[in-house]
């Protein structure tokens, strides 16, 4: 069996049926991102295609740039397991949508799948921090993140990094910051800052940040 016949792990994505016994489904794997394919599937075996799930699969085309079709086993029934855990759900339909939304077809994204499939065992935990440290490192997957590699600080600035410019993405001295504080985002402790209060607030700040230039480059 060559490589291109090998089943791989994915996570399924969304569903749309297109027929009786057919559908248009998107997953995420972990070495090829996000994938389109068709799956033939009889009526009985349907509860399986479920946003969430965790799926082996085999995607077969005739050309490079069909659609093709896919074939899979289940492994993970993630959907039934918080089927009757409303903040579960809701969670999971946003981080579905989230990476239908903002991955590309064709680029491996490991470290957010292992991330992401981890974070399946804990969805029915109402764990705002979680979730805010999940975007944050879907955006750094993406290639948005803070600036710390040109930390801004006086030359005799011993001050720690606490400030985020809304501008430039850049780290800021507390020093060379508070004047303009006003202005800033404050650097979690959780990234690398030294403020432990709100933290999960404070991410969400900055993700809103970061998927802003995402969306306005």
């Amino acid at each position: 069996m060559n490589d291109l016949n090998k089943f791989k792990q994915a996570i399924i994505l969304n569903v749309h049926y297109t027929g009786a016994n057919m559908a248009l489904v998107t997953i995420f794997c972990e070495h090829k991102g996000l994938q389109k394919g068709i799956v033939k599937i009889a009526k009985k075996r349907q509860a399986e295609l479920q946003k969430g799930n965790i799926i082996e699969y085999i995607h077969l085309k005739r050309k490079e740039d069909n659609l093709g079709t896919l074939k899979f086993n289940l492994i993970e029934q993630t959907f039934v397991k918080y089927f009757d855990n409303l903040n579960a759900m809701k969670n999971l339909n946003y981080i579905c949508k989230n990476l239908v939304k903002y991955l590309k077809e064709d680029i491996p994204y490991t470290n957010l799948f292992i991330s992401t499939t981890k974070l399946f065992d804990t969805l029915g935990l109402q764990n705002e921090e979680l979730m805010a440290l999940y975007d944050y490192n879907l955006l750094k997957e993406l290639g948005v993140t803070l600036d710390a590699a040109n930390y801004l600080k006086e030359d005799d600035d011993n001050s720690p990094a606490y400030y985020i410019s809304p501008k430039s993405g850049r780290v800021v001295s507390k020093q060379m910051g508070d004047p303009y504080k006003s202005k800033l985002l404050v650097l979690p402790q959780i990234l690398g800052g030294i403020e432990n209060a709100e933290q999960t607030k404070l991410v969400q700040q900055i993700n809103k940040f970061l998927f802003n230039k995402l969306f306005n480059g």
